[in-house]
């Protein structure tokens, strides 16, 4: 599974359900709350795309081994 996490912003900015949006603020640590727990795992990355918008994305891939 690929994702793109988009708009990234800072863990406790991320995690805070009262967030402002949309778009909703993500981070790469919600992204591994949400997976690792189904048996999800991050097999590359997490990438930068130091051209994206303001350095707001970041591109990970991800495996489930059944």
């Amino acid at each position: 599974m690929l994702t793109l996490a988009f708009p990234l912003a800072p863990d406790d900015v991320a995690l805070d359900p009262a967030a402002s949006g949309p778009p909703f603020p993500v981070c790469e640590r919600a992204y591994r709350d949400a997976l690792e727990g189904h048996g999800v795992k991050l097999e590359k990355g997490p990438y930068r795309n130091d051209k994206s918008v303001r350095e707001q994305e970041l591109v990970m891939w991800w495996v489930k081994n059944f």
